[in-house]
């Protein structure tokens, strides 16, 4: 009986943190600002990237220099996945949507906790820079590396 219970409360708690990403997805599409019936994918055109590397414990390299890269980026809402269209197509599963919120810089940050398509652990976060005129960042965030897209909405 006590293992029936457990099972039901990780499976509610499962379906209510998806209904939760829909909604807060959904919320997003309607922040983006988009007029006309939902789309069930949010699309983003990159402009350029940049990465950095962490040497040792605590240490991360600067920035690089921002290369140009004309990629699509898709959030796919039904099948809880963000893919990267760039030479070497990136697909991040939604394992978790961690929620919303504003940095220090007052932006609005969307936080996913994912798994790439080697399996690798990774947090993935669309950042709306409300402090330079409704730009987007993805960020990709692993334990050594981290990449970073300049983007706009095609929505």
């Amino acid at each position: 009986m006590e293992r029936t219970k457990t099972k039901n409360c990780k499976l509610r708690a499962r379906w209510n943190n998806y209904r939760r990403f829909q909604f807060s997805l959904l919320f997003l599409f309607v922040f983006l600002g988009s007029h006309g019936s939902f789309a069930q994918a949010i699309k983003f055109k990159s402009t350029d990237f940049s990465y950095k590397e962490r040497f040792g414990r605590d240490n991360w390299s600067n920035w690089e220099e921002w290369q140009e890269a004309s990629v699509l980026i898709v959030v796919d809402i039904d099948n809880e996945r963000i893919s990267v269209y760039s030479k070497e197509r990136q697909v991040y599963d939604v394992v978790e949507y961690e929620g919303e919120h504003y940095d220090k810089d007052n932006d609005l940050v969307y936080s996913f906790y994912c798994v790439d398509n080697s399996g690798h652990t990774c947090r993935v976060r669309l950042v709306k820079l409300l402090s330079e005129n409704n730009q987007f960042q993805l960020y990709i965030d692993y334990d050594d590396f981290m990449i970073v897209y300049n983007a706009y909405s095609l929505n």
